[in-house]
């Protein structure tokens, strides 16, 4: 399904939330659990004075048609320096013997401008240039609920926030994706392409795939194993199975695109269990792909 939801005087004075709230309502999204993936940018002119408060009309549009939002609020910012088990984690993309202790002393002296040694769900620090301006200005909402996962925590917003998000835990990253499907939600790409679909990381777990485990610290000062996704630089080649299923409408200058999550899930991991190398990037060197593949 193709709509366009764009304004001849766009470039003079931009989309309003007004614009939003009626894609939302024409794409049937209205009162749905929805999962977001975004770039802003994408949306070429928005009324608004400042980008945080043009993000902050976005999540409201979705908010007043009544929808529950999830959006990735990673935070690697938190990762610590591997303990010696890890050398005993097969096919885990992480050489131990040539471990690059500039980036974890980067990632200490990081925590320590903000005085914050640990993750916590209360905390809003993430990765800002990774998440992009919606996700950080959600976060800072009153009402919003952040899973329990120190290095890629999802934050929901809305009547079903908490069904959403409290059951991730370090050892299970994705439970909010598997809550998504049993709430009936869908997932949107908004300017953004499969590589940002974390749903997709979900699927290669639903086809039978160990994730990667990286560490982060306790409140209690202890080094625990958490849950990450791997390479999804070539994600785009589930495009040929995936796009059919989307409802599509263009939105100022920005391509939004929406999939039922089951839907996605169900396709995406029998693509994988057919096709492994579907999800290969295309450098040769990527320890995560070449580790994804290597498990027995």
């Amino acid at each position: 399904m193709w709509s366009v939801i764009e304004k001849d005087d766009l470039m003079m004075n931009g989309l309003t939330s007004h614009d939003f709230r009626s894609a939302i309502h024409t794409l049937g999204i209205s009162g749905r659990v929805v999962c977001l993936h975004t770039s802003l940018r994408s949306f070429g002119r928005i009324q608004a004075p400042s980008p945080d408060m043009a993000a902050k009309m976005v999540i409201n549009a979705f908010l007043d048609e009544g929808c529950t939002l999830l959006v990735p609020t990673f935070s690697r910012i938190f990762e610590v320096a591997p303990p010696p088990s890890a050398m005993f984690v097969p096919h885990n993309a992480l050489d131990t013997r040539n471990i690059n202790q500039l980036w974890y002393d980067y990632l200490v002296a990081i925590r320590s401008d903000y005085q914050t040694p640990h993750f916590t769900p209360q905390t809003t620090l993430l990765d800002v240039r990774d998440m992009g301006i919606l996700p950080t200005v959600l976060l800072q909402m009153d009402g919003h609920i952040r899973g329990n996962h120190p290095l890629m925590s999802f934050t929901a917003i809305g009547d079903h926030a908490e069904t959403l998000v409290k059951s991730q835990q370090p050892d299970d990253g994705y439970a909010p994706m598997r809550e998504l499907i049993g709430l009936n939600g869908v997932v949107g790409l908004l300017g953004v392409g499969y590589e940002r679909m974390s749903l997709l990381h979900y699927a290669e777990k639903l086809a039978g795939r160990r994730l990667f485990i990286r560490w982060a610290m306790n409140a209690d000062g202890e080094i625990i194993p958490a849950e990450v996704g791997g390479c999804s630089n070539g994600f785009e080649k589930f495009a040929p199975y995936l796009n059919p299923l989307a409802k599509v409408a263009i939105v100022g200058k920005s391509l939004w695109r929406f999939y039922e999550a089951e839907d996605v899930a169900t396709r995406a991991s029998a693509r994988i269990k057919q096709t492994p190398t579907i999800t290969q990037c295309d450098n040769p060197a990527c320890a995560f792909c070449r580790d994804v593949l290597s498990q027995k």
